[in-house]
């Protein structure tokens, strides 16, 4: 019998889980798409001297959406306001069930205004 289990979770972490199936697990770490595999998902083979051809400009307006939106796998495959929604979903999930839900925290706006300045200034 096999029991995947994908995703955030805020009530086990993934050593909890280890230890409540026993032992009896693999765990397989899932990294956003390179860009490189993002231009692939996207149907973009990449040529050789492809910057004085015509893909120039298709490679370069995908990699301002790679920067934009990141490399994972379900935002690529979306059109644009989908993958802003789906986003910030993600960042309402993991900041209440994973944060607030399991260190209960009762000031969370201060935390909430904390990670939205970290992910809008990762860079600086």
């Amino acid at each position: 019998m096999e029991i995947c289990v994908a995703g955030s979770s805020s009530k086990l972490l993934s050593k909890e889980i280890a230890t409540q199936l026993r032992g009896r697990t693999l765990t397989y770490l899932i990294f956003p798409y390179s860009f490189k595999e993002f231009l692939r998902a996207k149907g973009v083979t990449l040529e050789r001297h492809f910057e004085y051809t015509h893909l120039r400009y298709r490679i370069k307006k995908l990699l301002r959406e790679y920067i934009l939106f990141g490399g994972f796998s379900e935002i690529a495959e979306r059109d644009e306001p989908l993958k802003t929604k789906i986003l910030q979903e993600c960042f309402e999930l993991i900041f209440y069930r994973d944060l607030v839900g399991r260190y209960r925290i009762r000031n969370f706006g201060v935390v909430r205004g904390m990670m939205l300045y970290l992910v809008n200034n990762f860079s600086s």
